[in-house]
């Protein structure tokens, strides 16, 4: 049985109006599914004279920001910190810190904020850091573009790839569209010289429709056509952009199995170019093991 429950919760922050959203947004998936969360706050690493000689000066600074980060929190809960929010400080970088939490702690899902690092320096890497902890992630990944728009998912994209395995897909759409009380829009693109009846993506399109509404979800479809030179991974940002539904499900490493850093070019293109909210899942075992039979 695949697993979609949501328990656990990271999130990095800052402590500024990014962080903030970031909070929040989480609030928002706390009150769906009754989570326990825990913040990051990645600090700077000390100098080499404070890290190896005044180890008195690193736990004193490590105090005062562990200090500030949860006066910060709370400041968001109108001044009562939540039982179920847990606080962890770290020093280096946001990408290396999720990272090395997710090899050592089991989380059911990351929240990472697009805007989270706004200066233009820190905005390029920051990009790259969010591909690299999408790779990295065994759990699902909720990127969103550092808007207001509150997570209340009405309707859910679901781009298909006729050479990827859907099954963890399709069983993360059914638990999100019950969550939220979502219609689901089920999209992929054929290649113009194919007859769209017999074609195989179309057959794959309604198989996906009817186990939806079997689960008594609504569900809508689009089959694009690949032309003037435009691939699936060029056509479905841009419908994603055109439509602008509240959230879009990928499925990572669909190109690349052997490379599990590598989250492929389509979730690649659909994570960093949409603006609406990303829910990016990683196959597992046996859908890996799926596409290796294929």
């Amino acid at each position: 049985m695949i697993k979609t429950t949501v328990h656990r919760v990271l999130v990095p922050v800052t402590l500024d109006d990014q962080g903030k959203s970031a909070i929040r947004r989480a609030l928002q998936i706390h009150e769906k599914f009754q989570t326990n969360i825990t913040f990051l706050y990645v600090v700077p690493d000390e100098s080499v004279i404070t890290d190896w000689f005044r180890p008195v000066k690193k736990q004193s600074n490590l105090r005062e920001h562990r200090r500030q980060f949860k006066a910060f929190v709370t400041d968001e809960f109108d001044g009562k910190f939540p039982s179920f929010v847990r606080l962890k400080v770290r020093a280096g970088s946001i990408t290396k810190c999720v990272v090395r939490l997710l090899n050592h702690i089991r989380y059911d899902l990351v929240i990472l904020n697009k805007k989270l690092e706004q200066s233009p320096k820190s905005e390029s890497t920051w990009t790259n850091g969010i591909k690299l902890i999408v790779g990295e992630a065994l759990c699902p990944v909720l990127t969103y573009d550092g808007d207001e728009k509150p997570f209340d998912f009405k309707t859910i994209m679901f781009p298909v790839d006729i050479f990827q395995p859907h099954k963890h897909k399709l069983a993360w759409a059914v638990r999100l569209a019950k969550v939220f009380n979502a219609k689901v829009h089920v999209v992929s693109a054929l290649k113009a010289n194919l007859d769209e009846e017999e074609s195989r993506i179309s057959k794959k399109m309604k198989y996906i429709r009817f186990t939806l509404e079997e689960a008594g979800i609504s569900t809508v479809s689009t089959l694009l056509r690949e032309d003037s030179g435009k691939q699936l991974c060029d056509l479905i940002p841009e419908f994603i952009d055109e439509t602008n539904p509240d959230l879009t499900l990928i499925m990572t490493h669909q190109e690349n199995i052997f490379d599990f850093n590598y989250i492929g070019r389509l979730a690649s293109e659909v994570l960093l170019k949409t603006k609406a909210p990303v829910f990016s899942i990683t196959p597992k075992k046996e859908t890996i093991v799926a596409t290796l039979r294929q």
